[in-house]
């Protein structure tokens, strides 16, 4: 089960009267990219205004199932994405970018934006850092809402 999927169920235990919203992209990589050039990537996406990183062993992120995260928060103008980079307990590597929140729907602009940053996100870790995976294998998954568009 990826790691977005695990998230999501604990997230459900911890708010059971409570209502998901937003879009989460994830993959499987064969190996952990480089953390300078994923870092380099999202400082030079104009769009993207500031990067908060987590990084072991100091991470505060958990998700169940890895025994690591690396973690970024990029924010821009009328988006938000967590993203994160996760050894998982099998041994797999997953990429994740989600955006969700509870009880708040967010409009169609910010889901339209977020998506779109994500995928350039996406397009540029393949141009620049060679995760190849990101051309096929990104799973999508909306919660609460459609997808706009």
């Amino acid at each position: 089960m990826h790691s977005f999927a695990l998230i999501m169920a604990a997230m459900a235990v911890s708010f059971m009267n409570e209502h998901q919203y937003g879009i989460s992209r994830a993959a499987i990589l064969s190996r952990v990219p480089d953390m300078t050039c994923v870092r380099n990537v999202l400082n030079e996406i104009e769009d993207i205004k500031t990067v908060h990183e987590t990084a072991p062993p100091q991470s505060v992120l958990v998700i169940p199932g890895s025994s690591w995260v690396h973690g970024f928060r990029c924010e821009g103008e009328r988006f938000w994405v967590n993203m994160a980079i996760s050894r998982m307990t099998n041994g797999q590597i997953e990429f994740s970018q989600v955006r969700l929140t509870i009880d708040t729907i967010p409009s169609n602009e910010e889901l339209q934006e977020t998506r779109r940053i994500m995928l350039l996100v996406e397009q540029r870790l393949i141009s620049s850092c060679g995760i190849s995976e990101l051309q096929r294998g990104v799973h999508e998954k909306w919660f609460g809402v459609k997808k706009p568009g």
